[in-house]
C-alpha cells in the first residue's frame, strides 16, 4: 500500500483565504505610508529649491530683501515676490492675480488639505493670489502681509 503525500483542496483554499485577508489588511497601510513619504520628500525638495532661490535673491541684492518689494502688505508686494522667485525657480506656469487661481492654477476652492489630510479652513485660501506651478507640478503661492510686528511674506507650497 502506497501513501500519497500532499495537500487537499480545502487546505489550499483555507491558506489562500488567510493570505488574502492578511494582504487586504496590510496593503492599504503600506500604500498610505508610501504616499506620505513621497509627499514629504517632494516638500523637502521644494523647500530646498525655494531656500536656494531666496539665497540667490539675497546675494544678488547685497545681502538683503529690504527695498526690493512694496513696503506694505499688499497685492503688489505679493506679485513682486512672486516675480523675484520666478527668476530663480524652474516653473511651467505663472498664475497672475487678474485670473482666478482656483481651477486655472490650483484645485477648486475647498479641496485643499494639509499633509495630515485635514481640510484647510477657508480663512487660509484666496481666490486671486500670485503663484507659480513648478516643473515638478508643485504649486507655490506668495502673499505679502501687514502685521503688528511688521510686514512679512508667506510662501505656501502644495506638493500634490
Amino acid at each position: 500500500m502506497s501513501k500519497k503525500h500532499g495537500f487537499t483542496l480545502a487546505e489550499i483554499l483555507i491558506t489562500l483565504t488567510v493570505i488574502g485577508v492578511v494582504a487586504a489588511l496590510t496593503i492599504p497601510t503600506l500604500l498610505q505610508n508610501t504616499n506620505q513619504a513621497e509627499l514629504k520628500a517632494a516638500w523637502k525638495k521644494d523647500f530646498a529649491d525655494i531656500r536656494q532661490a531666496a539665497m540667490l535673491i539675497t546675494n544678488d541684492n547685497g545681502g538683503s530683501y529690504l527695498g526690493l518689494c512694496s513696503t506694505t502688505g499688499s497685492l503688489e508686494g505679493s506679485v513682486c515676490y512672486k516675480n523675484l522667485f520666478a527668476n530663480k525657480l524652474n516653473y511651467i506656469k505663472s498664475c497672475e492675480t487678474t485670473e482666478q487661481t482656483y481651477g486655472n492654477c490650483w484645485s477648486k476652492l475647498g479641496a485643499f488639505k494639509f499633509l495630515n489630510g485635514d481640510i484647510v479652513p477657508s480663512m487660509y485660501t484666496f481666490a486671486y493670489i500670485p503663484s507659480l506651478i513648478l516643473n515638478n507640478g508643485s504649486f507655490v503661492t506668495f502673499t505679502n502681509y501687514d502685521s503688528t510686528d511688521g510686514i512679512y511674506t508667506v510662501i505656501q507650497v502644495d506638493v500634490n
